[in-house]
């Protein structure tokens, strides 16, 4: 168990330690550490289970498991009508590596007793991310990964206070941060340390200028305290309907005035940042009625931006629904929609429990939660390492937790979390 253990922090930190380790290029392709390790625990896992015929035991997840394995063919055959064939490769070889770190966490995590690691690993990467973010803030420096290195000529001069930590920019970093806000906000609800940890998260992505990502930053803690007090909205509902007539008066009064302050302050306008991704989108719609609803292929989008629709020179989808939709057509996204659903309704039955895995089955959903609003923020969601290492966690989750042979001891042990604590949730 402890070898488990052990590979489990080693795949999560070195998802984010990668970058700063061997780096080697091959054509369009980087050969790293981290992709050297899970290419031999993808041969490990051939042998184990196909070779030797011991099969693994993936029954309550593998309709998730076979869509991204369906997907990744999917997007091979795209690369008969992708326009850059070169860079459908180059992604299908990242979606390879991302399966085989998604199978790699599912077999490491493949007992109740071991997914209190699963808390643990997020929580720890959450610290350093944070504590890292607020020294770049502090004496304004970036690791090497960062756009502010790699393209200082570009953006070295522009005198912004921002971070981005192990990303490449502050919209990737601030998705993170909403992806981990929910073992914060649950695990130490307990403790003043949560308010503290909560307001360094909202100082990060406030200083980024990351209005999304606020806004799901806002949107996990009403849902949070919707659940830990919902047994007390029954008055104010009815105050609430009892007094709407008066409501929707009063907002129809001052309409012309709330939306000229919402368009002020969230900078809705025929211009700048926003008209490039309303463009963008239009752009992603004309490409895949173009495609005949097959999508332009993988990796593709880039190259069908084109002067239909002004978009101030940006190529990137910049909404990682339209990345998807566009580059593999309506079939694939309609099946990810379905997929990401499945996690919802395995998470939701799981916390519904009320068991010793209820907690951590909240804080993944309310992950997810975060996630599906702030992901239109970075410019570019495949190549992002954490939403894959999501994926992986939390299937690994599903199927420990929903796995019916044998005794497993109660992941709580040793930890302080406690099942009592999952009452102030429910009720």
């Amino acid at each position: 168990m402890r070898k488990k253990i052990f590979v489990c922090l080693f795949l999560f930190f070195l998802v984010f330690l990668d970058p700063f380790l061997i780096n080697i290029p091959i054509g369009p392709l980087h050969v790293t550490f981290l992709r050297i390790v899970l290419v031999l625990f993808g041969l490990y896992l051939f042998i184990k289970y196909v070779l030797l015929f011991n099969p693994l035991q993936i029954q309550p997840i593998k309709p998730a498991l076979v869509f991204l394995i369906g997907w990744f063919l999917y997007g091979a055959i795209s690369i008969l009508w992708a326009t850059n064939k070169v860079e459908g490769i180059k992604e299908l070889y990242y979606f390879g590596v991302f399966i085989l770190l998604v199978f790699s966490i599912v077999e490491t995590l493949d007992r109740k007793d071991l997914l209190k690691w699963i808390n643990y690993s997020f929580i720890l990467i959450g610290i350093v991310t944070i504590v890292l973010s607020l020294l770049e803030l502090a004496f304004d420096f970036h690791l090497s990964t960062s756009r502010y290195v790699i393209e200082a000529d570009t953006y070295g001069g522009l005198g912004l206070r921002v971070a981005t930590a192990f990303f490449y920019n502050e919209n990737d970093l601030s998705l993170f941060l909403v992806m981990i806000t929910p073992f914060f906000l649950i695990q130490f609800r307990k403790y003043g340390i949560q308010l503290f940890i909560l307001g360094l998260i909202f100082f990060i992505m406030f200083m980024n200028g990351s209005r999304i990502a606020i806004l799901a930053f806002l949107f996990q803690i009403l849902i949070f305290l919707f659940m830990l007090y919902r047994t007390h909205l029954v008055n104010f509902l009815k105050f609430l309907l009892i007094f709407t007539p008066l409501f929707i008066g009063v907002v129809l009064y001052f309409s012309g005035d709330i939306v000229d302050k919402i368009i002020e302050i969230t900078g809705i306008a025929a211009h700048g940042s926003t008209s490039a991704r309303i463009n963008l989108i239009l752009t992603g719609i004309n490409s895949i009625l173009d495609s005949f609803l097959f999508g332009v292929g993988a990796g593709n989008f880039q190259f069908h931006v084109n002067g239909l629709y002004d978009t101030n020179g940006i190529v990137n989808p910049h909404n990682w629904w339209l990345e998807v939709s566009t580059n593999y057509g309506v079939d694939v996204f309609v099946f990810y929609l379905a997929f990401l659903i499945f996690l919802f309704r395995k998470l939701w039955q799981i916390y519904k429990q009320n068991n010793e895995a209820s907690l951590l089955a909240f804080c993944l959903l309310l992950s997810y939660v975060g996630f599906v609003i702030a992901c239109i923020g970075p410019s570019r969601l495949f190549y992002f390492w954490p939403m894959w290492l999501l994926y992986g966690a939390t299937l690994a989750f599903i199927n420990a937790t929903n796995q019916k042979e044998g005794h497993v001891k109660d992941f709580t042990q040793h930890s302080k979390i406690k099942p009592r604590k999952i009452d102030l949730i429910k009720e």
